[in-house]
């Protein structure tokens, strides 16, 4: 999962997000996969920290921002 979170940062620095946003994407990963590797402590983390969707939600946001389309909301 984190070869995947790691590619998804790159791909979306590469293609939409500007440096901020570019910058966060890569600090979650690096925070998730430095703490993941602690065993059980790593183990927690990744339940409460959940880097895919922090990385998801900041693309969203630039995206949102510079489309001008109002944020897209959660389906119940």
């Amino acid at each position: 999962m984190k070869n995947l979170a790691h590619s998804a940062s790159f791909d979306s620095d590469e293609k939409y997000a500007p440096s901020k946003p570019g910058i966060k994407h890569l600090g979650n990963v690096l925070l998730d996969t430095l703490v993941g590797s602690v065993p059980i402590l790593g183990s927690i983390f990744d339940v409460y920290f959940k880097a895919n969707n922090r990385n998801v939600r900041l693309l969203r946001r630039h995206l949102n921002k510079y489309s001008g389309q109002a944020p897209a909301t959660r389906p119940a």
